[in-house]
């Protein structure tokens, strides 16, 4: 990963200081860290990928020579500095914090659309055994049994994928929640 490729992972602007590219990583490894996903293997995993991308660009970023500390990235700035400077900070890692919750939520959707990929399949499944054991059930001597388990192997992927859905509806909605409040913060700091 480079330079630029961390800092847009991160949120960050061109010439963030040394405590802005820690914030940052410290605000998105809470979003990201795999240790929240523990009911969900699939999404585990995805986290787990993240945070180590994540760690890459927080190792990037430290390791830019040339860096610019706290007091002279505000020099250069125009005189950034006390609370104006925290307050840039602030922003930075509230952009870098939105950006973890929309990369964690594209996840966790693209993961609920298998779901239900999943439970339409299921579904199908379950209908197409049904209807074949009922048509020509009496016909065929082993229709019957092959319907029935079709029909159990339909059912349980259903109701898999429904349990799934369920969990998938639970993240998103803790995700859109911290994205909430943290534009809410976003925006009281621009006000």
């Amino acid at each position: 990963m480079d330079y630029y490729e961390a800092l847009r992972f991160m949120g960050l602007e061109e010439g963030a200081t040394e405590d802005e590219i820690k914030l940052a990583y410290r605000e998105m490894s809470q979003i990201l860290h795999p240790d929240r996903f523990e009911g969900n293997k699939k999404l585990q995993e995805r986290a787990t990928e993240q945070f180590k991308q994540l760690g890459e660009a927080r190792d990037t970023l430290l390791s830019r020579k040339g860096r610019r500390t706290a007091g002279s990235a505000g020099a250069a700035r125009g005189g950034f500095t006390g609370s104006t400077h925290a307050a840039g900070s602030q922003v930075s890692a509230l952009n870098a914090r939105l950006f973890a919750i929309a990369s964690a939520r594209s996840g966790v959707v693209a993961y609920k659309d298998n779901a239900e990929d999943k439970l339409r399949k299921g579904l199908l499944i379950a209908g197409i055994a049904l209807v074949v054991g009922l048509l020509i059930g009496r016909r065929l001597k082993y229709a019957i049994p092959v319907g029935i388990l079709l029909f159990i192997i339909g059912a349980v992927m259903a109701t898999q994928a429904g349990g799934d859905i369920s969990a998938y509806n639970k993240q998103l909605a803790i995700l859109d929640r911290e994205r909430q409040e943290c534009q809410d913060a976003l925006d009281a700091l621009l006000g």
